[in-house]
């Protein structure tokens, strides 16, 4: 762009400037003087740099068209700039300062206690606003948009300290009845709870730590209470930031129903003590009933013995029922090591009902092998030999090995002979009681 357009351009803009500052005066306040300088200013360098292109020096004219395109480019600036943050420090800064500085004594009347000291920021901000007034007239623009924005957002803050503190008095006072009534009833649940565990107890051992766990909360409702009465004598004291009261009484409550949590879960774990406990002397007597029913159903069948293995695990049952039955017969009992050994002994009591059914039926094979034997005997010596043989250890009372030797010398006579006296043999069965 050459030198004459570009002359007619600033021209124009600082034409643009000058007629804003005139027109709008009242809006630049002390930077009034400081603005009408520079536009005399740039005046004369507008004159000087229009005389120097039309001498026909046009590298000189341009050299200063640089620092004059600067000029007025910054004229725009301040132009654009200064009547907003001249308002705001002219019109509303010191509004807002009076109209904290009466609310603060206004509420320092009504004993609010503040989280921030709301005077030394007042007088910060006042401070503030007094260099604004300076840097308006300095014309420092930059630095003043800065300390504007910074002012404002003190400002902000000092109003929100006052009313954070206003809307948590509200809140506190209509919180403060149901609190009470909240801490005492977890404070009364808390009681019940450990008379009933310090009366279990003396019947049932505890084994989840639950007394343990019951003083805890005791002591941590204590605790709350303790805060809670502190927090009234700061209220009557005329102490309180309410602010921190409103975020002890919302703490509070967040503990108080997870303290109820906790009573609830070990009210239910102690509750159904006595129905177990009932449940397990029914359960142990089933067990000796079936215990009775398989010796009878042994005994039943009159077999010369038992085997030795076999009688020695029977031994073991009738040892757990009798401890069971000891321990269903202490003064305190262990619920929990109870339901252990149930769990084991009715496993147990399958598996003797397995045996004594492999023994009897055993036993059984073998007398009717031997007896279906005896068409053979006479004509085939080998079965007579295993005859003799199955008879031996039957008295010795190993049936299943007697019925083994017996039925493979048959199966050579005559194949298939097991499985049809193995077939009338179950259909000879009853039910059996295990």
């Amino acid at each position: 762009m050459a030198v004459r357009d570009q002359l007619k351009t600033l021209r124009t803009d600082y034409q643009a400037a000058r007629k804003t500052i005139l027109a709008k005066s009242y809006a630049f306040d002390s930077a009034l003087p400081a603005l009408e300088a520079e536009l005399q200013t740039i005046a004369t360098s507008l004159h000087e740099v229009a005389t120097v292109s039309e001498s026909g020096d046009h590298a000189a004219a341009s050299e200063q068209m640089d620092g004059l395109t600067v000029s007025v480019s910054t004229l725009q600036d301040e132009v654009a700039r200064l009547p907003k943050l001249v308002n705001t420090v002219v019109n509303e800064f010191p509004g807002q300062l009076d109209e904290l500085d009466s609310g603060f004594h206004e509420l320092a009347a009504q004993h609010f206690v503040f989280t921030q000291d709301v005077p030394a920021g007042i007088e910060e901000a006042q401070a503030a606003v007094k260099l604004a007034h300076d840097q308006i007239t300095d014309l420092k623009v930059d630095d003043l948009a800065d300390n504007v924005a910074k002012t404002a957002e003190n400002i902000d803050g000092l109003y929100a300290t006052m009313e954070k503190e206003l809307n948590a008095k509200t809140a506190v006072q209509k919180q403060t009845g149901d609190l009470r009534q909240f801490i005492a009833h977890a404070q009364k649940q808390n009681h019940t709870l450990l008379l009933e565990l310090d009366h279990l107890n003396q019947s049932y051992t505890l084994t989840h730590n639950e007394q343990q766990t019951a003083e805890s909360l005791r002591d941590q409702l204590d605790a709350i209470a303790e805060s809670f009465t502190d927090a009234q004598h700061q209220i009557q004291d005329n102490t309180a930031i309410y602010s921190e009261i409103l975020s002890f009484y919302n703490q509070t409550r967040n503990d108080l129903h997870a303290v109820e949590t906790q009573h609830q879960a070990i009210n239910a774990g102690v509750s159904d003590l006595q129905a177990r406990e009932h449940q397990a002397v029914a359960s142990a007597g089933d067990f000796a009933n079936a215990v009775r029913d398989i010796k009878y159903e042994v005994s039943r069948h009159q077999l010369p013995g038992l085997p030795r293995p076999y009688l020695d695990f029977f031994n073991v049952v009738t040892k757990e029922l009798k401890q069971l039955e000891n321990d269903l017969n202490q003064v305190k009992i262990n619920l929990d090591d109870i339901a252990k050994s149930l769990i084991k002994i009715g496993e147990d009591i399958d598996q003797l009902k397995d045996q004594s059914r492999t023994v009897v039926d055993s036993a059984g094979m073998c007398e009717q092998l031997l007896q279906y034997a005896n068409r053979y005997k006479t004509t085939h010596a080998e079965v007579e030999t295993a005859a003799t043989q199955a008879k031996d250890l039957y008295q010795h009372y190993n049936y299943s090995h007697a019925a083994d030797v017996i039925a493979a010398a048959l199966e050579k006579v005559e194949p298939g002979a097991y499985q049809k006296v193995e077939d009338d043999y179950l259909k000879s069965q009853s039910a059996a009681l295990f």
